[in-house]
């Protein structure tokens, strides 16, 4: 008789505690603002995916949106203010490589990508393409790999910085196709971009987001993009399976995240309401106009992605022994 009545004690406590989290999470969303943090300064290809949805996501769910930009340590002062956010479904992040990739080059941590994120849905993706100076001797991917074998150690790539997803595309591409050349770290991509326009380094990995710009304006000439089909903005680039490295994809994606113990509710109508978002012409064709494609799909799905970006990363930075500046 004992032992039932502490069951019976016990399951009425449980009870008493899901109850307010199930209606709580019935509520949702009730009129307060939701709020975007962004991990990045404004006015990069970041910031421009979570206002553009963001402003959609307002629309559909019929709440104001804030976006609130965080930026700093690789992205880690803003996803360490999502994971100690209140998981009540009001406050966001918006998440890209680094949620996948920063604890393997940080040492120490106030979060742990793995467990403090409940991911919400892939917004986007922008592949990386392997670029040179518009005036450039080097015309192709087969020939920029040919003259890296001719001559190890002498050709030169650079990237924003050590860590950055730059870093990790030409780290890749360097990997798979055996070649033997030097990583130079700038401060920030305008830099690195000045010095392969100027001749001071070979080539440079952009992603598509962040290069459009540049194509456009004649400064910069495509050799390959790191994906498996053809960018429907750069129709005339070839895939790296087509220009002689099959294997070699490689992207910058955004996505939504909510911290670790949002209900898993509120979770889904998140994700119901951001793919609602992604089936609008405007907004695809403002996210494709940025240089990137909508994704869209279920949490599940983005969460399986993120772990296996995350294993595939950890690989690349242990070979290569990458700590991040």
């Amino acid at each position: 008789m004992i032992m039932s009545i502490t069951r019976r004690s016990l399951l009425s406590l449980a009870c008493l505690a899901v109850a307010p989290m199930a209606a709580w999470a019935q509520t949702w969303p009730a009129k307060q603002p939701l709020r975007i943090v962004v991990p990045y300064s404004p006015g990069g290809a970041t910031d421009a995916v979570a206002r553009l949805v963001g402003q959609r996501l307002g629309d559909i769910l019929g709440q104001s949106v804030i976006v609130d930009n965080r930026p700093g340590g690789n992205s880690n002062i803003g996803m360490q203010h999502v994971a100690r956010a209140e998981p009540d479904g009001y406050t966001l992040g918006l998440v890209a490589n680094s949620l996948a990739t920063n604890n393997a080059l940080f040492a120490g941590l106030p979060f742990d990508g793995r467990k403090d994120f409940a991911p919400i849905v892939l917004i986007a993706s922008a592949p990386q393409l392997v670029a040179v100076a518009a005036d450039s001797p080097i015309a192709s991917l087969t020939a920029l790999l040919g003259k890296a074998k001719a001559a190890p150690g002498e050709l030169t790539y650079g990237s924003p910085g050590s860590g950055s997803s730059a870093h990790l595309a030409g780290e890749a591409l360097r990997q798979l196709a055996g070649i033997d050349v030097r990583h130079i770290p700038y401060k920030g991509a305008a830099p690195a971009l000045t010095d392969m326009i100027g001749g001071r380094i070979s080539y440079m990995p952009m992603n598509t987001a962040e290069a459009m710009g540049h194509i456009r304006g004649k400064r910069v000439r495509v050799l390959a993009i790191a994906a498996a089909q053809r960018f429907p903005q750069l129709p005339d680039v070839p895939t790296s399976a087509e220009a002689g490295l099959p294997g070699y994809v490689e992207s910058v994606w955004f996505g939504f995240a909510y911290p670790a113990g949002t209900p898993v509710e509120i979770v889904d109508r998140m994700n119901a309401a951001v793919n609602q978002a992604l089936k609008d012409p405007v907004t695809k064709q403002r996210l494709t106009d940025l240089g990137a494609v909508p994704a869209g799909g279920s949490a599940d799905e983005f969460t399986r992605f993120i772990a296996s970006e995350r294993a595939r990363i950890e690989r690349l930075v242990s070979v290569a022994n990458i700590k991040a500046e």
